[in-house]
């Protein structure tokens, strides 16, 4: 887990995705030996995304299981993970993608629409 920290730390877009006022995150490019697909589990959220997804409050380090929680249905995680692959690919623009998220802080009629687009750095997706 070091190498992981070590490698986020010296990210190039660290400081400015750490500083940024919209919610971003960040995920592994690559799948795992042996897997399909590269995981959905995020590895980093600046302020303004575990604001959105925890609540304004928010002190919790917990992101891909607290994001995966908010989306809406089983059907926006297939859609995130389709377009990532989309854009996991080389020369690909997969454009924008739109979920329908609820997060754990506001009701369950409440949706939030969270617009995506993705990029590639150093070996992570950044969205």
């Amino acid at each position: 887990m070091a190498s992981l920290s070590s490698a986020l730390t010296n990210l190039s877009c660290m400081t400015f995705l750490a500083t940024y006022p919209h919610p971003a995150f960040i995920l592994h490019s690559q799948k795992a030996y042996g897997q399909v697909a590269a995981p959905l589990n995020l590895i980093f959220g600046n302020d303004a995304f575990r604001s959105l997804i925890f609540g304004p409050d928010a002190d919790t380090a917990e992101l891909g299981v607290g994001f995966l929680r908010s989306l809406k249905t089983v059907g926006q995680a297939q859609l995130l993970a389709d377009w990532l692959v989309r854009g996991r690919k080389a020369g690909s623009a997969p454009g924008t993608l739109l979920l329908n998220i609820s997060p754990s802080w506001t009701s369950k009629d409440d949706t939030v629409v969270l617009e995506l687009t993705q990029t590639t750095v150093e070996g992570f997706v950044v969205c």
